[in-house]
């Protein structure tokens, strides 16, 4: 199903300028006023309302919540039913997020949906553009271990440990790249942790990692190598 909606921060109205021809600048130039009810949102000015296409915006955790749970046709509405008929959440394999930059807000607005482990895997794109320019991987990281997720960062040959005692301000690089996530404890942790550089580090299928990481990393697909350091060994399982 294809839903005619924008996800965020909180729920609102975006009103996008239409003298933009690129996605990105259509995202950082979109005013977001607020629904009511819904505080700590800027309302557009009326001149910039009547030239502008106006989207409804929504979060992950009402979406979950009214979307999903109010049932439809096909099988995946059909288990959602089932569920909640027997008072649990809908829960989803893979919930992937890629909003040009505004991931974190995307992600604002899915506690609810991520405290209680409704997404098995996460998957999300992190850079340096829209909401990135101004939050830290690391605090995001933390914030999803501190509710179960243990999150990589995803380079070639291996995916990267973040968290568990993995981090390094190195993986604070800023450049186009994804980072997956699986629920902490549970197989799709395990599944992430035996394609990590970390466990082919301890398990002998690598030699020991470099003295010395360059600074920032060269593009793909060798920047994974500038990343080797002294948690090699971190986050073992």
């Amino acid at each position: 199903h294809m839903y005619h909606a924008a996800v965020g921060a909180a729920k609102g109205m975006a009103r996008f300028t239409p003298n933009c021809n690129t996605e990105l600048c259509a995202l950082e130039g979109a005013v977001v006023a607020a629904e009511q009810g819904d505080p700590g949102m800027s309302a557009a000015a009326p001149s910039a309302a009547a030239a502008a296409y106006e989207v409804h915006v929504t979060t992950l955790d009402d979406f979950f919540s009214a979307t999903l749970r109010a049932g439809s046709s096909g099988p995946g509405h059909r288990r959602w039913a089932a569920r909640r008929a027997r008072g649990e959440l809908p829960r989803v394999t893979l919930l992937k997020i890629d909003a040009e930059g505004f991931d974190p807000d995307v992600l604002a607005g899915a506690q609810r949906v991520l405290t209680h482990h409704l997404a098995d895997f996460l998957l999300f794109e992190y850079h340096g553009k829209g909401a990135w320019a101004h939050t830290k991987l690391g605090d995001v990281v933390r914030g999803l271990e501190m509710i179960g997720y243990a999150c990589f960062l995803d380079g070639w040959p291996h995916v990267f440990k973040l968290g568990a005692g993995c981090w390094d301000d190195k993986y604070q690089f800023r450049d186009w790249s994804n980072v997956v996530c699986g629920r902490a404890g549970h197989a799709t942790e395990a599944l992430l942790d035996s394609m990590s550089f970390q466990h082919a580090y301890r398990t002998g299928r690598l030699p020991p990692p470099p003295p010395q990481a360059p600074p920032k990393p060269p593009s793909p697909p060798a920047w994974g190598l500038g990343l080797w350091g002294d948690g090699a060994n971190c986050g073992a399982m």
